[in-house]
């Protein structure tokens, strides 16, 4: 006789699978629209105080504009293969 997690196994739905890693859905972006500079290996999308709006920054300027990651703050993601790292 199956057990059950035979049967979520056989339909997809172990509970113990890895949720989806979430991606940046926009084009891949390739320059900090702070400093004109490029991105490097990861990159974030964040409110910039300064600037008065969201940007997309690399990691200098996330700095050094004193920028913050989470729910209404910004996001943080790999430049290469574009998923959410933290935020």
């Amino acid at each position: 006789m199956p057990t059950v997690g035979d049967m979520l196994k056989a339909i997809g739905k172990l509970p113990m699978d890895a949720p989806k890693p979430i991606k940046w859905l926009g084009g891949k972006p390739e320059e900090c629209e702070a400093c004109h500079g490029t991105l490097g290996s990861i990159f974030y999308d964040c409110f910039v105080r300064q600037m008065g709006a969201w940007a997309i920054v690399c990691h200098a300027c996330f700095r050094s504009h004193k920028c913050k990651l989470g729910t209404g703050a910004g996001q943080k993601y790999n430049s290469k293969t574009l998923e959410k790292v933290a935020g």
